[in-house]
């Protein structure tokens, strides 16, 4: 055990700690830190162009003249303010709402208790059942708009005229209207 960690934390589980987060720390670093980073550097120049935009655009050192710039004008100043205003009354309002119906939900005695599962559960549930019917009136081949492309989707290496399960594999259950344009052989 190393001298500068606690007695209760052994070398190995703090090494195994490091091994685990740093995948997270290094993605955190490169995909998030970084490119804020690079933001707020670039935020000091300013780009010129000369001739009608057909010279090569030179970069100039501005310094803080963007962000007085941007303060300066007044349409941002009071897109600010709005911000502020939704943050103060819509984050706390959504908050305490979730946690009043989160605490209704999991009350033994709450009324509508079912209702409300359901309020909260059709909103997810909802979309996936429509596009699945939705999908399944495109591939019908009785009552599909476009009658030329299910046939095509539905017959394949089995030999011609027999039907697969086409629906069950990943790349065609959603076929991009562009496979639909193709001409038959």
């Amino acid at each position: 055990m190393s001298a500068s960690l606690p007695a209760f934390l052994p070398a190995r589980r703090v090494r195994a700690a490091v091994y685990l987060l740093l995948p997270f720390a290094l993605l955190f670093v490169f995909c998030y830190v970084a490119p804020i980073g690079y933001a707020v550097y670039q935020s000091f120049f300013e780009i010129h162009r000369s001739g009608l935009g057909f010279g090569a655009p030179s970069t100039v050192f501005s310094g803080l003249a963007n962000y007085t710039r941007a303060l300066g004008d007044p349409d941002f100043r009071s897109s600010l303010v709005r911000v502020a205003l939704i943050g103060a009354v819509q984050v706390p309002l959504m908050l305490g709402l979730a946690l009043l119906l989160a605490l209704l939900l999991d009350a033994k005695a709450a009324p509508f208790k079912r209702f409300f599962r359901l309020a909260y559960f059709l909103p997810y549930a909802l979309p996936g059942v429509t596009a699945g019917l939705m999908w399944s009136f495109l591939y019908g081949q009785g009552i599909s708009p476009i009658p030329s492309c299910p046939g095509q989707w539905a017959t394949s290496s089995l030999g011609p005229g027999r039907v697969t399960t086409w629906s069950s594999s990943t790349p065609t259950s959603k076929p991009s209207p562009k496979s639909c344009m193709r001409r038959q052989r």
